[in-house]
């Protein structure tokens, strides 16, 4: 992001473009199910700290972990 950031405010526009659409289908899979569940896996899957899900949020479906690992794994993000 802050790549992308960076890009927008030197006038760098079409590198901006081409890393947002880079990252759309990430972007789009982190709005799976009801927010945060997908972030908070995503944050887990890259060993971060992002905290539990507070009642009634569960965890991600598993179809959606694997769509989200795969995303993930295509971008050499883990």
């Amino acid at each position: 992001m802050r790549d992308l950031v960076d890009f927008c405010l030197s006038g760098e526009f079409e590198k901006a473009e081409s890393l947002h659409y880079t990252y759309y289908e990430l972007f789009e899979a982190l709005r799976l199910e009801t927010n945060p569940m997908a972030v908070k896996e995503a944050l887990a899957m890259l060993g971060m700290p992002g905290g539990g899900l507070r009642p009634p949020l569960t965890r991600l479906s598993e179809p959606n972990r694997e769509v989200l690992a795969r995303l993930l794994k295509e971008r050499r993000l883990i």
